[in-house]
């Protein structure tokens, strides 16, 4: 979004608002590390391509070719591809033709590449894919308006919605107060897996304001010509209610109980919008769970490079978490008189919006919302809308969608890991690169190849995890073929 964008977003909120490392090997230079990029075939990166590329959306038995320099001008160029069923042939120029196959199917095309990818005349074979004009869905929630959505203008989930709104195979565990069967909620909440954990034999429902707007963030319905959009449109979440209302207190165990919960029930995604100073039972939990964990870094407007709160102190130990600071319609940390967003560059990963959210409440209203609690749903928010459109995507690839796509801001540089704040169609369209990233940096690089060279040297230990990621060919074998991969890798 351009910046004159985002200064009207603000004035027009604001004038609403005043009206009413984790890897820590010593790794040594590169001077004396043999970069190897001698030809290795395409087929190689298969592990690391998104191969949900060609289940986009694009034309059935159609195949756009660009053709080598060298191929010749002939009259029908259905001869020069013998080896797929043609129908008959589009010249769009001398450089650009679409085949159309007999089968007008899609797999027609995934077949065609694949026999087409090694002809003497092609350069590139693809599907032809449908293109979007990039312009925002406007749905028809009678509050969707600049006002109360500039959370998901500036981060650009209205865009995202041209090419997915959600799925309810998405499964989203809300550790929180519970969450209320409102009106714009109600249809997305499975209240049959919910679970109140202070009262199995009551409903996991919320009196105290806090699950109800973290969802709504997250899913509440869109285009359902009621109130607001999450921004997951579409997905299933399951409230998990760890609030005492007798004591009206959180606890840890509360959230170590969810999270074992989201474990049983193989939850995809688990939002926990609390902070604690004292956390470490939370670890086993959260590194026993496979999903992705999404966490509120907190309010307490201070550096957690030095002050210790937990859950997102877990973050360097657990590779599952992201853990979210709040920002402003402005781009910077929001910080107030009493409260703040906390940060850190060591255990903040990204900003996204947390003051001012629009959302839905207890009692079947909409108010106004500010803290880092929602600031981690609109993380867990585009998570599910990243896993609805990647259904096949592992925890790691979610997380590094999100983390690898957010828009860098100055503001924020040495605020958080990323440097940035969320962009939700950014996320939803970037393709991963987890294989090879060695350092858990979030992009491939020189250190992750002299790590790669050091252990082959029997120099440095790496993890499990790690030589997972640094098999590059997925043979199970991590050996120098890994390595000249990873190396031709680097840009």
């Amino acid at each position: 979004m351009k910046k004159h964008s985002k200064i009207i977003i603000f004035i027009l909120v604001l004038s609403y608002l005043l009206s009413g490392t984790a890897f820590s090997a010593d790794i040594p230079d590169d001077s004396n590390v043999e970069i190897v990029s001698d030809e290795v075939s395409a087929e190689r990166y298969a592990r690391c391509y998104d191969e949900r590329n060609y289940e986009r959306e694009f034309a059935p038995g159609q195949v756009f070719i660009t053709l080598k320099s060298t191929t010749p001008i002939v009259e029908d160029y259905g001869v020069l591809f013998s080896e797929v069923d043609v129908d008959y042939v589009k010249v769009i120029s001398e450089k650009f033709i679409v085949i159309h196959l007999v089968e007008k199917t899609r797999d027609s095309v995934i077949d065609a590449i694949d026999e087409l990818k090694d002809s003497e005349y092609v350069k590139f074979a693809e599907p032809n894919y449908r293109v979007y004009s990039g312009e925002a869905v406007v749905p028809n929630d009678e509050d969707y308006n600049l006002m109360n959505t500039w959370h998901l203008q500036i981060t650009e989930a209205d865009e995202a919605w041209n090419y997915s709104t959600g799925s309810s195979d998405v499964t989203v565990g809300v550790i929180d107060s519970g969450v209320s069967p409102v009106a714009d909620l109600v249809a997305n909440i499975d209240y049959e897996r919910g679970i109140n954990f202070l009262d199995e034999t009551e409903p996991p429902i919320d009196i105290y304001n806090h699950g109800t707007p973290v969802a709504g963030i997250i899913g509440a319905v869109g285009n359902n010509g009621i109130g607001i959009s999450g921004v997951c449109w579409n997905a299933t979440i399951v409230p998990l209610k760890i609030y005492d209302t007798t004591n009206r207190e959180y606890y840890v165990t509360g959230i170590v109980e969810g999270l074992i919960a989201a474990t049983a029930m193989n939850l995809d995604i688990v939002n926990i919008s609390y902070s604690s100073l004292t956390g470490d039972g939370m670890l086993e939990a959260i590194q026993n769970y496979n999903g992705l964990v999404v966490v509120s870094a907190g309010n307490n407007n201070t550096d957690l490079n030095y002050n210790t709160f937990y859950p997102a102190a877990l973050s360097d130990e657990c590779d599952n978490m992201i853990v979210v600071g709040g920002s402003t319609p402005y781009d910077y940390r929001y910080d107030l008189t009493e409260q703040g967003s906390n940060y850190g560059d060591c255990e903040v990963h990204l900003f996204a919006p947390g003051a001012w959210i629009y959302t839905t409440c207890a009692d079947g209203s909409y108010r106004f919302m500010t803290g880092t609690s929602f600031a981690a749903p609109m993380v867990t928010g585009a998570a599910a809308l990243v896993l609805s459109y990647h259904p096949d995507y592992t925890t790691a690839q979610v997380k590094e969608a999100i983390l690898n796509s957010v828009d860098q801001v100055n503001a924020l540089t040495d605020l958080c890991i990323t440097g940035g704040r969320l962009n939700v169609k950014n996320a939803l369209l970037y393709t991963p690169i987890s294989c090879g990233d060695l350092n858990y940096d979030w992009r491939i690089s020189n250190v992750d190849v002299i790590a790669l060279a050091r252990y082959l040297e029997n120099v440095l230990e790496l993890t499990e995890h790690q030589l997972s990621m640094a098999d590059m060919n997925g043979d199970s074998v991590v050996d120098n073929t890994d390595l000249d991969l990873l190396a031709m890798m680097v840009v």
